[in-house]
């Protein structure tokens, strides 16, 4: 079945689009924030044209496991990497700052490209 939609249809606040038969994405505005909802299987998000850019206008977050987040992207400041809901790679103006590392398995490349 197709459906076509012309001149800008319009829904509005709290009101979802379903698709599938057991309404299995989902996707709405709230009256405040918007909403991509899939129950079932994986989402992918596919482009075979070039890149995929993902805009924000403040803070970028990715959760895994439902509520642990693992990469923290902070507009203005830094990036966060966490492992397990901790922090373990940290962006700051001076630098980076690795956390709980040992030393025996840590390289790191200058910018003339030899390892120290």
């Amino acid at each position: 079945m197709a459906i076509n939609f012309l001149n800008n249809p319009k829904v509005g606040d709290n009101t979802k689009i379903e698709i599938g038969t057991g309404s299995d994405l989902q996707i709405y505005h709230d009256g405040s924030n918007s909403f991509i909802t899939n129950s079932t299987g994986d989402l992918t998000i596919s482009n075979t044209g070039d890149d995929l850019i993902l805009k924000s206008a403040d803070d970028f977050l990715l959760y895994v496991q439902g509520s642990e987040l693992a990469i923290q992207a902070v507009g203005n400041a830094g990036v966060i990497l966490r492992h397990n809901n901790a922090v373990k790679f940290e962006t700051t103006s001076a630098g980076a700052t690795i956390q709980n590392s040992t030393t025996s398995n840590l390289q790191l490349q200058s910018n003339q490209g030899t390892w120290v």
